[in-house]
C-alpha cells in the first residue's frame, strides 16, 4: 500500500477485540472512588457524604442500566492496601456493585490494535488472533490469563472431565464446588488473607510486593519522562505526542509489534517503517490504548482540555459526587 495514498481513521478498534453493547453504561471508578463507597457501605463517618451516590449505583446494577468494571491497575493497587479491614470492607462493596467484572488486560488491548494495524499496512496474519471480549469477568481475565480452575493428574494432565464426569455427586454438584472455588479466588483477590492465614501462603510462595515492586518501576519510568521533558523543553512545543508515542512503542508494545511483524515474513517491518514519518504518525495515533494509560483527577483537565472524551464517546469526570449527574 502506497503511503501516500494511506488513509487512516481517527481511531482503529480492532474487529477482533469485541466491545459490550450498550446498554448498560459501561462505568469505571478509580481506586480512590472504591475507598469512598466502601466507606459509606460499612457506615465509616467519612463516608455517609456519598451514601446516596452508593445507593444509586446499587440501583443501576440491579435494573442493568450500568456496569461497574475493574481493571488490572485496580488490583495491583489493591495490593498496596496492608490493612486487611480495609481490603475486607473494599471488598464486599465491589462484590456488590462490580460483580468481579472486569475489562480486558492493556496488554491485550495492545496486542489486538498491533493487529489491526500490521493487517492494513503489511497484510494480514496467516494465523490470526481469536475474537476477545473487552469486558469480561473474574480477575484472571483483567490479567489477561484464560481463567478457569481445572484439575491435574500428579503428571499435570487436565484431567478435569473424567473428574467432572466420575464425581460421586453429579457433574452439577462438581460444577457447583468449582464455581465456588471460582468465586473464592475473586474474593480473595482482593480481600487479602487474613492475618491468620498470610503467613501459611508467604510459606507457599505468596508475594504480592512483587507486583508492586513492577507497578512502581514502570510509574517510576513515567517521572523519568518528565525529567527528559524538563531537560528538553523544546519537546513540549509540538513534539509530546511524538516523543510519547516513541516511548510507549519501544518500552511498551515493541515486543507486540515484532511478533506481529515475525508472523508476517522477514520483510514486514522493513515494509512497515519504509513509511513517512506523518504517515506513521497516523498509524500510531489510530491506537485508542496510545491514547489513554492514566485515570485519575490529574489528568481530567488535560482530557477535557484536548477533547480526547469527545474523540471515544467517553464522559470523564474528576470527583464521584458528580456520578449521578451521568448515570
Amino acid at each position: 500500500m502506497d503511503s501516500h495514498h494511506t488513509s487512516w481513521p481517527d481511531s482503529l478498534w480492532p474487529t477482533t477485540l469485541r466491545l459490550p453493547v450498550r446498554p448498560p453504561r459501561l462505568i469505571y471508578l478509580d481506586l480512590n472512588h472504591w475507598i469512598e463507597s466502601s466507606k459509606a457501605h460499612s457506615g465509616h463517618r467519612d463516608g455517609e457524604k456519598h451514601r446516596l451516590i452508593l445507593d444509586q449505583c446499587l440501583e443501576a446494577v440491579g435494573d442493568g442500566t450500568a456496569v461497574f468494571p475493574l481493571s488490572e491497575y485496580i488490583y495491583i493497587e489493591i495490593l498496596k492496601i496492608t490493612n486487611y479491614r480495609q481490603r475486607r470492607d473494599l471488598c464486599e462493596v465491589i462484590e456488590q456493585i462490580c460483580r468481579y467484572m472486569v475489562v480486558t488486560s492493556p496488554s491485550v488491548v495492545a496486542t489486538h490494535e498491533v493487529e489491526a494495524v500490521l493487517d492494513m499496512t503489511v497484510g494480514y496474519n496467516p494465523a490470526p488472533l481469536n475474537t476477545t471480549n473487552y469486558l469480561d469477568w473474574g480477575v484472571e481475565r483483567a490479567y489477561g490469563k484464560m481463567g478457569g480452575i481445572r484439575i491435574e493428574s500428579p503428571s499435570g494432565e487436565d484431567v478435569t472431565e473424567d473428574a467432572r464426569r466420575t464425581c460421586p455427586r453429579g457433574p452439577a454438584a462438581f460444577d457447583a464446588v468449582l464455581s465456588d472455588a471460582q468465586l473464592e479466588l475473586n474474593k480473595r483477590a482482593i480481600e487479602g488473607p487474613t492475618p491468620q492465614r498470610e503467613p501459611g501462603l508467604r510459606a507457599l510462595g505468596w508475594n504480592p510486593e512483587a507486583i508492586v515492586r513492577m507497578a512502581e518501576q514502570k510509574a517510576s519510568e513515567e517521572i523519568a519522562q518528565v525529567q527528559r521533558f524538563n531537560d528538553y523543553p523544546n519537546w513540549r512545543r509540538g513534539r509530546i505526542r511524538d516523543v510519547i508515542t516513541a516511548r510507549e512503542v519501544s518500552l511498551e508494545i515493541g515486543d507486540i509489534f515484532e511478533e506481529g511483524f515475525a508472523a508476517r515474513g522477514t520483510r514486514a517491518a522493513d515494509h512497515f517503517y519504509a513509511r513517512k514519518p506523518d504517515d506513521l504518525r497516523s498509524i500510531y495515533g489510530a491506537m485508542p490504548s496510545l491514547d489513554v494509560a492514566v485515570t485519575d483527577r490529574s489528568m481530567w483537565s488535560h482530557v477535557t482540555r484536548n477533547k480526547l472524551h469527545d474523540r471515544y464517546n467517553t464522559i470523564v469526570i474528576p470527583q464521584l459526587a458528580k456520578l449521578p449527574n451521568h448515570m
